[in-house]
């Protein structure tokens, strides 16, 4: 028991690994966030094409 309660992150070391995670996100934002809306807008675009053309199984596929 002892030896699979070592093998459990410390509160301490799982503190320190979202501290790390938050800020190699915070600083990825500026990259990351416009390359989303780019990707969101691409998929918002097909997605009203496809209702337009009337392609329902292609309209499924944006949908999920």
């Amino acid at each position: 028991m002892d030896l699979l309660l070592a093998q459990l992150p410390s509160p301490v070391a799982e503190g320190e690994s979202k501290r790390l995670l938050l800020a190699a996100l915070t600083a990825s934002v500026a990259t990351v966030f416009p390359f989303l809306c780019e990707m969101l807008q691409q998929h918002f675009m097909a997605a009203m094409a496809s209702q337009q053309e009337g392609a329902a199984e292609k309209l499924v596929a944006h949908s999920s």
